[in-house]
């Protein structure tokens, strides 16, 4: 990984952004957090932020080829 895709997936992205991102709502990802279920993220004074490189590892394990394989991710 070179010093650009480094930058890159370092990247912080606020809650907003990711629901964009997934087409899900900021509730949707607020009930993942509550749960436990959804992807690791920073609480920055009231702010939760998501790293990208976390982003892209959590949609790189969700990603299927066939609806009868099973899913770990929620």
């Amino acid at each position: 990984m070179d010093a650009a895709e480094n930058a890159l997936s370092d990247r912080l992205i606020d809650e907003k952004a990711l629901a964009v991102r997934w087409g899900v709502s900021t509730r949707t990802l607020q009930n993942k957090r509550v749960a436990g279920n959804g992807i690791p993220f920073l609480k920055i004074s009231s702010s939760v932020r998501y790293r990208m490189s976390d982003v892209i590892a959590f949609e790189n394990a969700a990603m299927r080829l066939s609806t009868s394989e099973s899913s770990d991710t929620n």
